[in-house]
Order: structure tokens, then C-alpha cells, then sequence
């Protein structure tokens, strides 16, 4: 029994020496708050959360607080101060408040109104971030920089304006702010971060200052300073937009999400679309790119589940990644001979694609091109030397599809990697002319080099019906 008792004694002697001792978070407490001394010197203090409590209701910060005898100014609220407080309905600063921390009031849902000490010059990362029934805020007159996320999925805000002394607003500052109809920046602004305002379903109009050098405002659209680059599209817009004749880039996820937006019309200056440009721009039907275009940035158009028909322009060299991906209404596609690559995944599950025409200078096709493309009937390949495919889900139908290929070239693909993998491989006549059908309507006809021409085109050229067939015809 004795020898029990002492093995016993001995555990719990263990234990009680490798368990650590849980810190405090804080250094003192008063009034419901708890404080953390920053200075022993300045005597300054921040508020700090106590794992073990929960700020709720009307919060009032002091300017000043006692501990052991000695008075320390109140000037910062720590990271995390107030974080998830979901019942937090208010808090009032003091002026000797000048520095709020990331995530300080993250998720607090039921703060309602905010007047920001005029003292703070930084909004940090997430500082309000999902404080979504927050209605209004009054920034501070020294704020210079709103952070990254700083009031991500603020979902009641309705309009804010950014303050004339602002510089940087950061990436995703107001995203999911899925009220916010307007938004007016202010004259410093001068950088504008990524998706700043993205996923803002209600927003209609941005306003910017006259006086602002870096940005400006077109009928409540958002350009840089020269009206040469698109910037923002409110995504709350609806029906038909067209770019101004100024415009020479579309700049990435300038569209993005706008989900009410039907058509596009583009001018010929444009020479540059963006990555996600047009991304999840859901009722969009109809775009005719510009003859000029060098440049289609990756996911330009992806999920973009209206978009029935689009023209590629000759201008182009290559079609990025996922750039055409999932636009489900997509019946076909032809490929200009300009282009020589398609990239990962560019028509990856578009699952009405049934017929493709690839042109005669494309030599790689990369990883998953066409998979998922369900639908897919036919390919036209017209160059006589097989494209390099990079693996098997280049396409899909292998053993439904019918592949067509140039007189005397048939060998060539049934020897190919990936191409042999086509149980229905035709080689097209001499000419490669097929009998036009009088029994289908003509929607589009293009010149051998995938150039859109008039019905009446004299020539080779490659006819685009309504049923989404292409035939290879001469007249």
C-alpha cells in the first residue's frame, strides 16, 4: 500500500511540475476593462481581452487609469482587443487613443455605429472586419492608410467616404459590404488595393474628388487619372456597358462579380484585358473582342454561365489559363491561327462546348484544356502536324467524338500522344471543303484565319451555324 501511495505521489508530482502555469493576458483590470502596460516609463497602457470574459453592451474606454499607485494614459486597443464580441453595442474612445490593432474589433456583428478617435492614423488588417450590422463611421482626421480587409463584410454600411487625407486604401478594405451602394474617394488616394470594393453587390456608382491625380471617376465608374485604364466597374450595375473610347487596358477583376452586367461592347482601342477581368459575370451574353487585343489574362471570362458565343481576334498569340472556363453556354469556339498555345483549363467545363476548330499554327494544348467539355461533338484540327497535347484531359468524348484532321495527315494524329486516343479520326477532303447546308440558319462566318467576314466573303472560310455545327466551305 505504501509502495502505492508513494507511485501515486510521485505522478502527481509529475504533473503538477510539466504542467505550465497559464499566463495572464493582461496586467490589471478596472471598471470591467483590461489593460496591458505598454511604458513603465511614458506610463501608457492598451486594452487587452481576457480569454476568460467577454466585452458586451456600451463600452466607454477612459482616458485614464490607476494601478499600484501610478496613473497610465490609455493609447492603443490591442489585437484582438474585442474580437468575436458579438454582443458589443458601442464604444467610445478617448482622444488619447491613437493606435488600434488587426482583428481589434473583428466579428463584433452588433456594433452599430463607430466615431474613430481623431488621433489614429492606421485602420490595420480586419481591424472591423465582419462587424456586419455596423451602419455608419466617422474616420479619424489623421487617418492615412485603411488596411487590408479593414471592414471586410461590413454588410449593413450603405456608403462610405474616404477621407481627403487617406493615401493607401488595401486589399479587400470594403469587400462584402454587400449594402454599400456608393463610395466617394477621397483626393490623396493614391493606391487602391486589390478587390478593395469587390463583391460589393449593391454598390452602383464610385465618385472620386476632383482633385484626385491617380484616380478619376466616369459616370460613376472607376479609371486612373489619364482615363486610359479601367479600373473598377461598380458591380451593382445592370444591363449594357460600354468602355469609353479612351480606355487601352482593362485591368484585372475590373468586372468581376458584376453579375447584372448583359453585354460589353469594347472599343478597338483596347489592347489588354486583365486576369479575372470579367469573372463571375454571370448574365453576360455577348462580347465582341477588339481586332487590337494582344493580351486575355488568365479566368478573364470564367464563369461567365451566359456567355453563349465569342469571338477570338487574330491579334492574339495564346489563350490563357481558365480563360473561358465554365461559361456552360459556350455551344463553340474557333481558334484563329494566331494563336499558337492554349493554356491549363481555358475551355475547361464548358458543358455545351460541342464543336471546336482549332487553327493551323496551334502547336500546344496544356494540361485540361477541354476536360469536362461534355457535350463535345467534333474537333477540327487544321494543322497537318499534330498540336502537342500535354496529357488526357485535353479533351473529353474520346471514343464519341469525331475528330478531323488534313488530307494526308490522318497517321500522323493516330501515332500522336493523346490524339491516337480518338476512336473516330476522318481526314477532311483535298480541300477541306464541306457542303454548306441551306437547312441551317448562318450565324457567323470567318476567313480561314478565324477573322470574322461578311456572309458574302468570297473564299475559303469557315461557316459558325445556329445549331452550333462548323462546316469548312468554299464559294
Amino acid at each position: 500500500m505504501r509502495k502505492i501511495n508513494k507511485t501515486i505521489g510521485t505522478l502527481l508530482l509529475s504533473l503538477m511540475v510539466t504542467i505550465p502555469s497559464v499566463a495572464k493576458d493582461y496586467d490589471f483590470a478596472q471598471n470591467g476593462l483590461y489593460y496591458k502596460i505598454l511604458s513603465s516609463t511614458d506610463l501608457t497602457c492598451s486594452v487587452v481581452r481576457n480569454s476568460d470574459d467577454i466585452y458586451k453592451g456600451d463600452v466607454s474606454i477612459p482616458e485614464q487609469v490607476s494601478d499600484d499607485g501610478k496613473n497610465y494614459s490609455v493609447t492603443a486597443v490591442g489585437k484582438s482587443a474585442f474580437y468575436n464580441c458579438t454582443q458589443l453595442v458601442s464604444v467610445n474612445f478617448p482622444a488619447s487613443v491613437d493606435s488600434i490593432a488587426q482583428y481589434a474589433f473583428f466579428g463584433c456583428s452588433g456594433l452599430k455605429n463607430l466615431v474613430l478617435p481623431d488621433s489614429v492614423s492606421k485602420l490595420p488588417l480586419s481591424s472591423f472586419e465582419g462587424c456586419s450590422g455596423l451602419t455608419s463611421v466617422t474616420f479619424p482626421k489623421k487617418l492615412t492608410e485603411l488596411g487590408g480587409s479593414s471592414f471586410y463584410g461590413c454588410s449593413s454600411l450603405t456608403s462610405v467616404v474616404v477621407p481627403d487625407q487617406v493615401t493607401t486604401v488595401g486589399e479587400y478594405a470594403f469587400a462584402k459590404c454587400s449594402s454599400l451602394a456608393s463610395v466617394t474617394i477621397g483626393s490623396s488616394v493614391s493606391y487602391l488595393g486589390d478587390r478593395a470594393l469587390g463583391d460589393c453587390a449593391s454598390l452602383t456608382e464610385i465618385n472620386v474628388d476632383p482633385a484626385n491625380a491617380t484616380f478619376k471617376s466616369i459616370d460613376g465608374v472607376l479609371f486612373d487619372g489619364s482615363g486610359s485604364v479601367l479600373k473598377l466597374f461598380p458591380s451593382g450595375r445592370s444591363g449594357e456597358y460600354s468602355v469609353p473610347q479612351s480606355v487601352k487596358e482593362i485591368e484585372g477583376s475590373a468586372f468581376y462579380g458584376s453579375k447584372e452586367l448583359t453585354a460589353i461592347s469594347l472599343p478597338e482601342s483596347v489592347a489588354s484585358i486583365g486576369t479575372s477581368a470579367f469573372s463571375n459575370c454571370t448574365s453576360l451574353a455577348s462580347v465582341t473582342l477588339p481586332k487590337s487585343l494582344k493580351k486575355l489574362g488568365a479566368s478573364a471570362f470564367a464563369h461567365c454561365e451566359s456567355l453563349d458565343g465569342v469571338e477570338l481576334p487574330d491579334s492574339l498569340k495564346e489563350v490563357s489559363s481558365m480563360t473561358f472556363a465554365y461559361c456552360s453556354k459556350l455551344s463553340s469556339i474557333v481558334i484563329p491561327d494566331s494563336i499558337t498555345a492554349l493554356n491549363g483549363g481555358a475551355f475547361q467545363d464548358c458543358s455545351a462546348l460541342k464543336n471546336v476548330t482549332l487553327g493551323e499554327k496551334l502547336m500546344k494544348i496544356k494540361y485540361k484544356v477541354f476536360s469536362g467539355c461534355t457535350s463535345l461533338e467534333k474537333i477540327t484540327a487544321l494543322n497537318p502536324i499534330p498540336a502537342e497535347c500535354y496529357d488526357s484531359g485535353c479533351f473529353e468524348n474520346y471514343s464519341t467524338a469525331t475528330l478531323m484532321v488534313p488530307k494526308g495527315s490522318l497517321e500522323a494524329y493516330r501515332q500522336a500522344d493523346v490524339w491516337y486516343m480518338f476512336d473516330n479520326i476522318q481526314e477532311s477532303e483535298a480541300t477541306g471543303i464541306e457542303n454548306v447546308s441551306v437547312s441551317k440558319q448562318i450565324k457567323a462566318v470567318y476567313s480561314i484565319t478565324g477573322q470574322k467576314v461578311d456572309a458574302n466573303y468570297q473564299g475559303l472560310k469557315i461557316v459558325k451555324y445556329s445549331d452550333g455545327t462548323t462546316a469548312k466551305c468554299l464559294k
